[in-house]
């Protein structure tokens, strides 16, 4: 019995591809040719064979190479998703969950900062093609209009937050701003609105005007504001369900707080001078001795389904705006002589409890607890105390040791 000569085993020229979808090129001596294993698009085994000569080899190596970086391409281009616009992957975040679950008025913050974004980008520009330069150079040309670098932050971390969802939801192939990390400008002007000090605001409380029909909400609004240290939007959608005047507290609803955190907070007596003030409008407005509109909603009847504490001049079914309220802040600074600060607005009373608690007490993150704010890190915001505590410390040195 005669023992099988080994099969000699082929040449191999060249192997590339993934595993499961490689093409080889092999020398087929006994056929005196080249071949070129593959498979088709349906996974069928397929063959192509060339001349065994110089030639032929050089040919089917370069087929086979050419056949890999097709497929390759081909691959990536049925993963990517179709190109998409600013404006449009703009729509389909606004349409989403995640815009949804964005307060009020952070989603008025997000449009603006947007739309800042969008204008310097362009509305139609592939987003998939943004890179790390276009964002280097969108805040070059923001920094020479003029807005300030804490403001061009913000507009940078509202086009990251969509384009990192964009990417989630696999409307990007990929995003810069996955790598990108802000760098703060050396020089650059940060902006930190200030706070009210005492000195403005005797003047300011000097000037409220708790018995006139109209300004009697900026009296109760400032005097809430200046003893509770809660944020305008707060303030503005407090009702009278929230008050317990048994218990002695106000509950802040989690609807209108920035952490999503509904806080109570005893009742300071501040606080119930400026709600017995409100008490006494709306009983006035309900029995109709307050001057009516001529729209329909500031009739009496527009109360009976209202249970703002501050409710509108004319919409008594709604709550005060911030847009009047803010108008009135202003003219009030105007009577009172009060510098105005741009910014600071109803948050510079926020800054002052902060600061204020953290004096009296010497603990500068109770000011931050009280009002709401459990995050060290937000301490940098709020305090403007430090050059006084400066001025106190150099004058404890000044003292004689004993």
């Amino acid at each position: 019995m005669t023992t099988p000569r080994p099969r000699k085993a082929r040449t191999t020229l060249y192997t590339g591809g993934r595993r499961g979808d490689r093409v080889r090129v092999l020398v087929d001596t006994k056929r005196a040719r080249v071949e070129v294993l593959y498979r088709d698009i349906d996974g069928v085994p397929r063959k192509r064979v060339f001349p065994h000569d110089r030639q032929g080899r050089e040919e089917a190596v370069a087929w086979a190479e050419t056949f890999r970086d097709e497929r390759e391409q081909a691959r990536r281009e049925q993963g990517r998703p179709a190109p998409i616009s600013t404006r449009a992957l703009w729509h389909a975040y606004v349409s989403s969950p995640a815009w949804a679950n964005l307060r009020h008025k952070s989603q008025v913050s997000y449009r603006d900062r947007w739309r800042k974004w969008e204008e310097y980008i362009g509305r139609d520009a592939e987003a998939g093609r943004l890179k790390a330069l276009d964002i280097d150079q969108f805040i070059t040309a923001a920094t020479k209009a003029g807005i300030v670098i804490n403001q061009i932050r913000q507009v940078v971390n509202v086009a990251r937050t969509v384009y990192k969802w964009g990417q989630s939801r696999e409307l990007l192939a990929g995003s810069v701003f996955a790598v990108y990390r802000w760098k703060q400008p050396r020089d650059a002007k940060v902006l930190e609105p200030e706070e009210y000090t005492a000195a403005d605001w005797r003047k300011l409380l000097a000037k409220l005007e708790p018995q006139h029909p109209r300004r009697w909400r900026l009296a109760v609004l400032l005097l809430i504001c200046h003893s509770t240290g809660q944020r305008m939007n707060a303030v503005q959608h407090l009702r009278w369900r929230d008050i317990n005047p048994d218990a002695g507290t106000v509950t802040w609803p989690k609807e209108w707080q920035k952490q999503g955190v509904a806080l109570t907070r005893p009742l300071l007596w501040d606080m119930v001078a400026a709600l017995e003030t409100a008490r006494y409008w709306r009983l006035n407005a309900a029995l109709g001795r307050v001057r009516r509109d001529r729209k329909a909603e500031s009739r009496p009847a527009a109360l009976a389904g209202s249970d703002w504490v501050l409710f509108a001049q004319n919409r008594k079914g709604q709550p005060v705006s911030y847009s009047s309220m803010h108008t009135m802040l202003r003219a009030l600074e105007a009577r009172a002589k009060v510098r105005h600060r741009d910014y600071r607005a109803f948050h510079g009373f926020r800054r002052k409890v902060v600061g204020d608690v953290g004096r009296r007490t010497g603990n500068l993150m109770l000011g931050l607890e009280y009002v709401g704010d459990r995050d060290p890190k937000m301490l940098k915001h709020y305090d403007r105390r430090q050059v006084e505590r400066i001025v106190t410390a150099a004058a404890a040195l000044e003292g004689e040791e004993e």
